[in-house]
């Protein structure tokens, strides 16, 4: 059965402080945002999550029809993308397509997928393009105040395959998936679980080598962990290898080369080999190696697993062994 959902963005100023949402039904959505960004942004982001929700979900094989209001995200993912991936991602005037990270997360996720675009018609009475917007336009509100964005229930792995508003509900329970929270939420100061509050922001540094395409990998993931939780990330560059474009332009001044930092035994070696390495905490770890770099909420997910195991005493690492037959 074909799903159907409405995909919206909202953003105060725009560029400002900006949210996502995307909509099935009452006991199916979900919202984010960021402090400063763009309505076209939430807009690519709320696409981007509700294939990534359906995929978690185990309902990829199901065909899925996105309702937006944006003319901009259904051209670009509709018509413009082929040919902008034939030029290297540039237009056809030789300029550089904006929000490529999120056009090649979303390229990605719908490849062997059955997606439909539809476009409708904003603030005209939609019942779900209007519940879309005002879950995005709820997340901007809240962020802008200093609050969190209303996460929504999201979509339960195994949930209903209903066609969304007006569809018979096969599960009665709200879907009440796991709660992600960073390390510095999830521990008091002796390691014990605790309620999470809001404290300080979780803080990481990232030394990396751009020769290294684990370390580039690794950055990318850091990068849109970055733009999706509330997280100071502080990078550091070594190597004489030039970072690549779209990290450059993510990372901007805020990448130092590792000759402005006070050197330190952290600081990684140049080579092509060389992983990136993560302190958090205080605890220094060579890693992730994961490619291709995971985005949007699976970015997430992967930061929040590895801050709970930086937070477990003794815990030194963990490495898949492909070697290994599986039983």
């Amino acid at each position: 059965m074909t799903i159907t959902a409405a995909a919206d963005g909202s953003a105060l100023g725009n560029p400002g402080p900006a949210g996502w949402a995307w909509y099935i039904d009452e006991a199916r959505w979900a919202a984010g945002g960021w402090e400063h960004s763009t309505n076209n942004r939430g807009e690519l982001q709320a696409v981007l999550e509700l294939l990534e929700a359906t995929a978690r979900a185990g309902l990829a094989d199901e065909p899925l029809r996105v309702l937006c209001d944006s003319q901009y995200v259904i051209n670009s993912v509709t018509k413009w993308m082929p040919g902008w991936k034939r030029r290297g991602w540039k237009k056809s005037d030789g300029r550089p397509v904006l929000n490529r990270d999120q056009l090649e997360a979303i390229d990605r996720a719908l490849a062997g997928r059955d997606v439909r675009f539809d476009w409708v018609k904003g603030h005209a009475g939609h019942e779900m393009n209007e519940a879309a917007d005002q879950r995005a336009h709820g997340a901007a509100l809240a962020i802008q105040a200093g609050r969190p964005a209303p996460a929504g229930p999201g979509l339960a792995p195994g949930g209903p395959k209903t066609s969304g508003a007006g569809g018979a509900e096969t599960a009665a329970a709200r879907p009440t998936g796991p709660r992600f929270v960073s390390v510095a939420d999830a521990q008091t100061t002796d390691g014990a679980p605790r309620t999470p509050t809001r404290g300080a922001r979780p803080s990481v540094r990232l030394v990396l080598d751009p020769a290294s395409p684990v370390a580039v990998a690794t950055a990318r993931w850091l990068a849109d962990v970055a733009r999706l939780r509330d997280l100071d990330v502080h990078w550091t560059v070594t190597g004489t290898a030039p970072l690549p474009d779209d990290l450059r332009t993510l990372l901007g001044a805020s990448a130092r080369p590792a000759a402005d930092t006070a050197p330190d035994r952290h600081d990684a070696p140049a080579g092509a080999a060389t992983p990136a390495l993560l302190v958090i905490g205080g605890r220094v770890f060579r890693g992730p190696v994961v490619d291709p770099a995971p985005t949007g909420r699976a970015a997430v997910r992967l930061w929040d697993a590895l801050a709970l195991l930086a937070g477990v005493p003794g815990f030194r690492a963990i490495e898949r062994d492909d070697a290994t037959a599986r039983p």
